[in-house]
């Protein structure tokens, strides 16, 4: 029982990773939200405070503004790769302190 039982998951998993890769494009991509990346574009990042977790101190904003700039550099550099021309600018609500 075990052996046909290994043989199934050998033949499952061999037929599983032959299948044929292809890349979907659905009509709908240009009309809604989903548009091209391409251009000057804006993230706002937008900092919530809640009763269920700490306050954001200046600390976690600033490392959450590192690894979204970082992710941007990355953007940028791929679209370049690709012949695009793309400028991502970062902004935030600044905190008032009271």
């Amino acid at each position: 029982m075990i052996k046909y039982l290994l043989s199934l998951t050998l033949v499952f998993l061999t037929a599983c990773s032959t299948t044929m890769h292809t890349e979907v494009h659905l009509a709908s991509r240009e009309n809604n939200v989903c548009k091209n990346l391409i251009g000057n574009v804006v993230v706002y990042a937008i900092f919530v405070d809640s009763k269920y977790s700490k306050p954001w101190s200046e600390y976690d904003i600033q490392s959450t503004l590192d690894s979204i700039n970082k992710g941007m550099n990355w953007l940028m550099a791929e679209a370049r790769k690709q012949n695009h021309y793309l400028n991502i600018e970062i902004d935030h609500h600044k905190l008032l302190k009271e």
